[in-house]
């Protein structure tokens, strides 16, 4: 009975650290980030983060009534979330508070880590285009916050994942599953998963760092900065400390990371506070 117990508490852990609790974990992030966006049009910036603008690029064609569509979208994308999660017997809300405290915990963690980086490093990251603004703190964090998110969404739930799987399905072709000797597939190497685990891991960091260049999508209107190969290479790491929370405490957990730091980055911290 113990023993069932405890699969029941690994497999409920489990779950919570799965998609559906994942979403329903960045919903306060995301609708922050809706609420920072008219106070930021207001400064007459146009700034909106790069992720956001590509995952919701086909909103743009409706003029106008994009701001309500993408409310409509990031509230119909948390319902879907909501009941995926009931259906899966995980208790949703437990699930998202706990993802984001550790997430907040992880932002503590990790963010002396990555300060420390940027003095090895020999620069100083710049979240882009913000510091011209005239945003008021609040909504300045909670631009931020919405924006590690929108990050997290594309970088890791949809560039890692399918990395991983193209990976996986690449590793497979190539000899990663070994056949028995009646021809059925038999014992699976640690190999294919480690690999792919890897190259799915590289690949979005790199993309990550790579998508914050002016040259890169400046033009979608989400700001950018010119390249420089310290602050590049730390955007990399960052995304690979982000890929292995991921991997580890799952999207929830991230996209708070990420949010978090980056709003502490926005208020002014830096080596002087971490350090």
């Amino acid at each position: 009975m113990a023993r069932a117990a405890d699969a029941d508490g690994d497999g409920e852990r489990a779950a919570s650290r799965g998609l559906a609790v994942g979403v329903v974990a960045m919903l306060p992030l995301l609708l922050a980030y809706e609420w920072s966006l008219p106070a930021l049009e207001a400064t007459g910036s146009s700034l909106r983060n790069t992720s956001e603008l590509v995952l919701t690029w086909p909103l743009r064609l409706a003029g106008d009534a994009e701001p309500v569509l993408r409310v409509m979208l990031v509230a119909a994308a948390g319902v879907a979330a909501l009941i995926a999660a009931v259906r899966a017997e995980t208790p949703p809300l437990t699930g998202a508070g706990r993802a984001a405290l550790e997430g907040v915990a992880g932002a503590f963690l990790i963010g002396p880590l990555l300060v420390l980086l940027v003095r090895l490093l020999g620069d100083a990251p710049h979240l882009a285009g913000v510091g011209e603004t005239a945003l008021p703190g609040a909504r300045l964090v909670a631009f931020h916050l919405g924006a590690g998110a929108w990050e997290e969404l594309l970088f890791r739930v949809g560039l890692y994942s399918l990395l991983y799987f193209l990976a996986r399905r690449a590793a497979h072709f190539l000899g990663g599953v070994v056949p028995t000797d009646d021809g059925d597939e038999g014992a699976r190497p640690v190999w294919p998963a480690v690999a792919a685990e890897l190259v799915a891991l590289a690949g979005s960091s790199v993309l990550f760092a790579a998508f914050h260049l002016v040259d890169l999508t400046g033009g979608l209107g989400g700001g950018g900065e010119t390249f420089d190969a310290g602050l590049f290479l730390w955007r990399a790491l960052a995304g690979a400390l982000l890929g292995v929370l991921y991997r580890w405490r799952g999207p929830g957990a991230a996209a708070w990371t990420h949010g978090v730091f980056n709003g502490a980055l926005a208020l002014g911290a830096g080596p002087a506070v971490f350090l």
